[in-house]
């Protein structure tokens, strides 16, 4: 049985779907996996300048004689190296090439991918004013969101605004000085946020400013890191990476780097976006009120069992032909529909990111049965449950 060092640089949302992806593949290959947390992580998630390598790298391989190492970098990009692993086979996840002080095998996300669907998302709510609100510092995967946003804006004809949200020590800047900034932006503005924390940042400060998201401005972030979205003053969309793909691939180019010889060159990967999740922040300006409503309650409580009649009563003030008339005219589908895509998506981020059961699957996701998942499942996408998890995740 082979034995693999993890290298875990915290446990926020994404962390922890890497961690479950590898642990699936560990399952599938037959190895060993050993984690090991090497970065104090809520210091390095808020205070990156703050934070601190835990490990002592020669040490752990010296007593553990792994096969392999995986370095998730998410929260620590600068840090670990590959000569700290030599002549281990190693492959840094989440971690930017320019940050490596030598050519090394690396998963990284697309940020020319992530600029498309943020254009995609953004377009829907008509606003043509466009500006990219950096992270705090300008490390690697920040310049090239921002770039890659910049040129799918200019694709279109459209140019960019840029909203500065930290300080020269890379400290969160004050909400004055970015409040400014945000009133000078044309309006409406649809803002794509470096990551969540930026995005709560702009929501939080439009919110103190009398500044309406989603009138003003609209927001989204990166990450889907749901303790920051679901608690931001106005829930805040989000591009969910795909970080279940990611860890899987992070496996594979490490059972081809354990396999091969010295001299056979690394290989590297990107991964994507799994999906948008939809919150308040990029609901069109427009929309009424009751839709609104209509839609948090369904995003939050969809998986529950819950019938149109309580999505009806959440709207207020209407009868039920009429709340579907009017959702159904701002939306562009039913409610009952509706529902059924929220439904149908957290089944597929399920199936993609666990090994769950199928009839598991189906309670948590607010379906009466099995068979009730499997024809509406079958219906959305032309495949079981079973079939698309096969698929998906081979």
């Amino acid at each position: 049985m082979k034995t693999i060092l993890f290298f875990m640089s915290g446990y926020s949302w994404a962390e922890v779907r890497y961690r479950d992806a590898v642990f699936l593949c560990a399952r599938a290959q037959g190895w060993r996996i050993q984690c090991v947390p090497y970065v104090q992580a809520a210091a390095s998630r808020y205070h990156l300048p703050n934070c601190s390598v835990a490990c002592d790298v020669r040490g752990l391989i010296e007593f553990w004689r792994p096969d392999g190492c995986l370095v998730e970098c998410g929260a620590a990009p600068r840090h670990l190296q590959p000569a700290d692993f030599r002549p281990v086979p190693v492959v840094f996840l989440d971690r930017e090439p320019e940050t490596l002080a030598e050519d090394a095998s690396y998963i990284a996300i697309d940020a020319m991918q992530l600029a498309r669907r943020a254009f995609d998302e953004l377009s829907l709510t008509g606003i043509r004013q466009f500006a990219y609100a950096r992270w705090r510092d300008p490390l690697p995967w920040n310049v090239k969101r921002e770039r890659a946003f910049a040129q799918v804006l200019a694709e279109h004809g459209l140019g960019m605004h840029v909203l500065e949200t930290g300080t020269a020590k890379g400290m969160p800047r004050s909400s004055e000085g970015l409040l400014r900034d945000i009133r000078a932006l044309p309006h409406p503005v649809a803002v794509f946020a470096a990551n969540d924390l930026v995005g709560e940042q702009i929501v939080s400060v439009c919110h103190k400013g009398g500044l309406s998201v989603p009138g003003d401005v609209v927001v989204l972030g990166v990450d889907n890191a749901e303790d920051v979205c679901e608690n931001a003053v106005v829930s805040l969309s989000s591009l969910a990476p795909d970080h279940a793909g990611a860890g899987r691939q992070a496996c594979a180019l490490l059972a081809r780097q354990m396999e091969a010889s010295p001299s056979t060159p690394v290989s590297s990967a990107t991964f994507g976006v799994a999906s948008v999740v939809r919150r308040a922040s990029t609901q069109r300006a427009n929309t009424d009120a009751r839709v609104l409503k209509a839609l948090e309650f369904i995003r939050q409580n969809a998986t529950f069992s819950r019938s149109v009649e309580d999505v009806v009563r959440a709207m207020g003030g209407c009868s039920r032909r009429t709340a579907d008339l009017l959702f159904k005219a701002q939306v562009g589908q039913s409610i009952l529909g509706h529902m059924t895509d929220v439904r149908v998506a957290r089944v597929q981020e399920m199936l993609r990111a666990g090994d769950k059961p199928i009839s598991v699957v189906s309670d948590m996701c607010g379906f009466t049965s099995v068979n009730d998942l499997d024809r509406v499942f079958r219906q959305r996408t032309g495949l079981t449950p079973t079939a698309w998890r096969k698929r998906t995740i081979a």
